[in-house]
C-alpha cells in the first residue's frame, strides 16, 4: 500500500490547525451539530471526480452556489454557524478547515479516531451539480458515484453508508445517541434484520442488505463495532484527502516470513525493520502505511505476525499501539528491545549550515530535540516514520530540511550522514512487540511476561486493592500504563457536592514478570477478575533477555 507525502505547513499554521480544534469541539458540544458538521464535510469532499481531478474537499462549499445545489440543503447553517471561528483564524484555508470540522465532530460523538492532515488549497470554482450520491437509488448507483467516481472501495461505501444511518438517526456514535441503552451494535442488528423499519426509509440503505457484496459488511459491522470503527475511520481519511495528495512511497510496516508472514511499521531501513530481523532473522518484510494497517494485515491472513513499536526509553509510551491493542483481537507472542542510534541525513554536498528543518517521526524528533536545536535546526516535520523522512528527503532532493534516522537509510537512499548517534541520550531503547491472530502456549522454564488491560469500579482504594493482588503473591510488575476509556470517557459521581462531578474512566495497561502458565499468576488474574469491570489477557509471552 501506498503512503503519501503531504504538503509542508508553517508552525503557526499548525497552531491555528489547533486553536481551530478547540474551537470547533465547544462548537459542537454547545450547538449539538456533529452530524450537520460532517455532512458539510462529506458533501465537500463527495464531489471528487478521479478521471478530471476535479472537485474535492478544497473549500468551494463556502460559495453560495455551491449550498445552492439541491443536495446541500441545509449546509449554509453549517457554514454561518463556522465563519465566526474561520474569521478568528484567516491563515487556515476552508478546504482544511471544513474538513477539520468533520475529524472533530466524530471525535465529539465518540466515534473512532481519524488521522487529519494539513495542507489543502482553496479553489475559486464550485464543481458541476449532480456529483454527489442520491439516496433515492440503489447499488448500482451507489458503486457509479463512491467507486467509479471518487475511486473508493466497496468496503468504503458501506462504512461510509452505516455513518451515514446513523447521521440519519440523528446520531453519529454511542454517546449521541437519545436512548441510553442503544448502541451502535443494536442499531446496526436492527439495520441487518430490518426490525427498525426508521433507519432503512432510503432505498441507498435497503440496497446495503439486498447487494451480496455489501450484506456480508453490513452483517460485520453488525457483529463487531470495533470493526466499524477501524473500517470508518479509513474510509473517512479517505474521503476526506480525495485530490489532497496522491501515493508517493511505501512505509511500511514490515512483512516477516518463517512459514509465515509478519507485518511492522516503517519503510525499508526502519528501526521496526531492523526489531523485525533481530526477532526473527530470517524473515522478508514488506511495506504497509499505518500502524492499523498491520492489525488488519495480520487479522485478514495477509501476514502472519506484526512487529510495532510500544515504548521508549525517552518518548514515552507509543500510545496509539496501545489503543489499538485494545480496538484488535491480536495477542502478543514476543517482544524486542533495539537500541537506537539517530543520524542526521541530508543530500549530497548539504551542510549542516544548512539545514532549516528536520524531518522524522515524532518520537525520533522528541528524542533529538535538544541536539538538533544545538546544531541551529529551528524546524520540525513529523511523518509517518523515519526511514520514510529519509526517502522523502531523498525523492524530492530538499536542501534545506534533514532526516532523522539510520545509518541504513541513509545507504538504501544515498544520503550523507552529517552527524550520528544525535540522541540527547545515549541509553536510547525501544521495546517492539509481536502480534498473532492466535497466542502461544505459556511456559515456566524460561523467563516470561504478561500484559494485561482492566478497568475498575470508581471509588477509594480500589486501584491499590487492584495491585495488592500482585503484591501479595509476590508477582513483579515491569510496567503500568493508564489510558482513558475511549468508549466509556466520562462518569459522574456523586461527592455530596453541590454539582455531580465527572471523572475520566481509565483502563490500566499492566505488564507481569510471570506466565500465564504458572498457577501464582492463574489465581492472581481470577483474584482482579471478581471486583474488574473489565479484564483481558493481550498476551504471554517469553521476556526479551538479550542485549538490546
Amino acid at each position: 500500500m501506498g503512503s503519501k507525502s503531504y504538503p509542508t505547513v508553517s508552525d503557526e499554521y499548525l497552531a491555528a490547525v489547533g486553536k481551530a480544534k478547540r474551537k470547533l469541539r465547544g462548537l459542537i458540544a454547545e450547538k449539538n451539530c456533529a452530524p450537520l458538521m460532517l455532512r458539510l464535510a462529506w458533501h465537500s469532499a463527495g464531489t471528487f471526480d478521479v478521471s478530471s481531478r476535479t472537485g474535492g474537499p478544497f473549500g468551494t462549499m463556502k460559495n453560495p452556489g455551491e449550498q445552492s445545489h439541491a443536495a446541500n440543503a441545509g449546509l449554509d447553517i453549517a457554514v454561518r454557524l463556522l465563519d465566526p471561528i474561520k474569521d478568528q483564524l484567516p491563515i487556515l484555508s476552508y478546504a482544511d478547515f471544513y474538513q477539520l470540522a468533520g475529524v472533530v465532530a466524530v471525535e465529539v460523538t465518540g466515534g473512532p479516531e481519524v488521522p487529519f492532515h494539513p495542507g489543502r488549497q482553496d479553489k475559486p470554482e464550485p464543481p458541476p451539480e449532480g456529483r454527489l450520491p442520491d439516496a433515492t437509488q440503489g447499488s448500482d448507483h451507489l458503486r457509479q458515484v463512491f467507486s467509479a467516481q471518487m475511486g473508493l472501495s466497496d468496503k468504503d461505501i458501506v462504512a461510509l453508508s452505516g455513518g451515514h444511518t446513523l447521521v440519519a438517526s440523528h446520531s453519529l456514535f454511542p454517546c449521541m445517541l437519545k436512548n441510553e441503552n442503544q448502541n451502535l451494535l443494536s442499531i446496526n442488528s436492527e439495520l441487518v434484520s430490518g426490525e427498525k423499519e426508521g433507519l432503512l426509509q432510503l432505498p441507498s440503505d435497503k440496497a446495503l442488505m439486498a447487494d451480496p457484496a455489501f450484506r456480508p459488511l453490513v452483517e460485520k459491522y453488525a457483529a463487531d463495532e470495533d470493526a466499524f470503527f477501524a473500517d470508518y475511520a479509513e474510509a473517512h481519511l479517505k474521503l476526506s484527502e480525495l485530490g489532497h495528495v496522491e501515493p508517493t512511497y511505501q512505509p511500511s510496516i514490515d512483512v516477516l516470513e518463517l512459514h509465515i508472514s509478519n507485518e511492522l511499521n516503517g519503510c525499508p531501513g526502519a528501526y521496526s525493520e531492523a526489531a523485525a530481523k533481530k526477532a526473527y532473522p530470517s524473515c522478508h518484510t514488506v511495506p504497509c502505511e499505518y500502524f492499523e494497517t498491520a492489525f488488519q494485515a495480520v487479522e485478514n491472513w495477509v501476514a502472519d505476525r506484526a512487529v510495532l513499536p510500544l515504548e521508549n526509553s525517552l518518548g514515552g509510551s507509543i500510545h496509539r499501539n496501545y489503543d489499538l491493542l485494545l480496538r484488535h483481537r491480536l495477542h502478543i507472542v514476543g517482544e524486542v528491545r533495539l537500541a537506537v542510534r539517530h543520524c542526521l541525513l541530508a543530500n549530497r554536498g548539504v551542510k549542516i549550515q544548512n539545514l532549516r528543518s528536520a524531518m522524522s517521526h515524532p518520537q525520533a524528533l522528541a528524542q533529538c530535540e535538544q541536539t538538533l536545536t544545538k546544531l541551529g535546526i529551528e524546524h520540525r516535520e513529523a511523518v509517518d516514520d523515519t526511514a520514510g523522512a529519509a526517502k522523502l528527503i531523498a525523492e524530492q532532493k530538499l536542501q534545506d530540511t534533514g532526516a532523522v534516522a539510520s545509518s541504513l537509510a541513509a545507504q538504501l537512499y544515498g544520503l550523507d550522514i552529517l552527524a550520528e548517534n544525535i540522541q540527547d541520550d545515549t541509553d536510547n531503547v525501544t521495546r517492539f512487540m509481536m502480534l498473532a491472530r492466535e497466542p502461544i502456549i505459556p511456559r515456566t522454564d524460561k523467563p516470561f511476561k504478561t500484559s494485561i488491560v482492566f478497568s475498575l469500579e470508581e471509588g477509594p482504594g480500589q486501584l491499590f486493592k487492584a495491585l495488592a493482588v500482585f503484591a501479595l503473591r509476590k508477582i513483579n510488575l515491569t510496567k503500568m500504563e493508564s489510558r482513558p476509556h475511549k468508549k466509556k470517557p466520562l462518569r459522574i459521581a456523586d461527592d455530596n457536592c453541590s454539582a455531580p462531578l465527572k471523572h475520566f474512566d481509565y483502563l490500566f495497561y499492566v505488564d507481569l514478570e510471570a506466565s500465564m502458565a504458572d498457577p501464582n499468576a492463574q489465581n492472581a488474574l481470577a483474584n482482579l477478575k471478581e471486583f474488574a469491570t473489565f479484564l483481558r489477557v493481550l498476551g504471554s509471552y517469553p521476556t526479551d533477555v538479550s542485549e538490546a
